[in-house]
């Protein structure tokens, strides 16, 4: 980490100016490292709330994150039949986070990523003061379970090489059914098809992987 630390420090230099000064854009925050809990089942997890304006936490979702095999955030999957326990085990720790934020005036969408230690003490391992990524999966949690889709996928982003009409044809019965939903779509200016973030669901992970897997393919 020492050794990574100067080129760290020369970009960030690099893009402070007297506009961003206030920000600290070049602040470095080093904390002790964790280690996460090993064994069968998630061990973090990102956490979707509202800070209300009397500082008390509205839980909107829990998510289990999805990483790369490089630890690049990829984006969340979700559960809701799983939604009721997660809202329980971790209310402590979002009322916690409220207090802090409210005392700086702060109400808003929040999110807060949380891992598990060998011990089974949870922490807060980033704290994003904002409408965090995985925020949609806990959106839909309704329109999705109208539909008899209990587990969904959020994807950050994912390059297809059609465009985004021939891509809503494609699965055009998926789109009606709820299955896909498209969050944003930029069109590639150099090749032909374009970038994605979309949501993929089904009735549980199978079938929804196995959806997944039909992206893939088409």
């Amino acid at each position: 980490m020492k050794g990574k630390l100067p080129a760290i420090l020369d970009y960030n230099r690099a893009r402070t100016n007297k506009n961003n000064i206030h920000l600290r854009p070049a602040t470095l925050v080093i904390s002790d490292l964790i280690h996460a809990r090993t064994g069968p089942g998630p061990n973090n997890w990102a956490i979707s709330f509202f800070a209300q304006r009397d500082g008390a936490p509205a839980f909107i979702g829990c998510a289990e994150q999805v990483m790369s095999a490089h630890n690049l955030w990829l984006g969340g999957s979700i559960t809701y039949s799983h939604q009721q326990g997660y809202q329980a085990r971790f209310t402590d720790v979002m009322t916690k986070v409220c207090c802090f934020l409210h005392r700086y005036g702060y109400y808003g969408a929040v999110g807060i990523d949380i891992l598990e230690d060998g011990e089974g003490k949870l922490w807060v391992v980033d704290l994003n003061v904002r409408p965090p990524g995985s925020l949609v999966l806990g959106l839909l949690r309704g329109f999705l379970e109208e539909r008899g889709l209990d587990f969904a996928v959020f994807v950050a982003s994912r390059r297809f090489s059609v465009s985004k009409d021939e891509l809503c044809v494609k699965f055009a019965r998926e789109f009606a059914e709820g299955r896909l939903i498209l969050n944003a779509w930029v069109d590639d200016d150099e090749e032909a098809g374009g970038w994605a973030t979309l949501v993929i669901a089904g009735e549980d992970e199978v079938t929804a992987k196995a959806l997944c897997g039909k992206l893939e393919d088409g």
